[in-house]
């Protein structure tokens, strides 16, 4: 990717079809915090995406990030090899989008369409998706791109 590089519609589409979502830090001593993420949106830019979380859940990550901004989204899709993880390096804590409730509400069907035929019943489907409590956005820039290609991983600095 050129330093302008964007996301492709296709991965805008699968971070945002369903996949099960972790968000991923460090501390000051290089020890590793990660937490579930709710849902993810990617700006008109196609460089900037907000990572939607439940504080009660991401509280250490959220302190980690204040003093160490670098981030790593992961985005797997259940039962299948497709995973993708972006990283950044200006990762912030920043208030929830408007339209936050309709993207968390979005992913939770997505994840059950997804979970739905291995066997897990949409109960335990949306119960990946449900901790609304205090919710919080972290918003980050594109910095890295990180997806298997045939059994090999593909980087692409921006």
């Amino acid at each position: 990717m050129s330093a302008h590089a964007t996301l492709t519609e296709e991965l805008i589409a699968f971070l945002q079809g369903g996949r099960l979502l972790a968000l991923a830090s460090c501390d000051a001593f290089l020890s590793p915090t990660i937490a579930p993420a709710l849902a993810c949106l990617v700006d008109g830019d196609k460089r900037t995406v907000t990572v939607l979380l439940s504080r009660k859940q991401a509280g250490r990550l959220l302190a980690d990030i204040a003093g160490n901004p670098h981030i790593a989204l992961l985005a797997s899709q259940p039962g299948q090899p497709q995973k993708l993880q972006l990283k950044g390096r200006d990762a912030q804590e920043v208030p929830l989008p408007d339209n936050a409730q309709a993207c968390i509400e979005a992913q939770r069907e997505a994840v059950a369409a997804e979970l739905l035929p291995l066997g897990f019943g949409t109960r335990y489907s949306y119960a990946l998706c449900d901790d609304q409590q205090d919710l919080v956005g972290v918003r980050f820039t594109l910095a890295e791109l990180i997806r298997p290609l045939s059994g090999m991983l593909q980087r692409s600095a921006v």
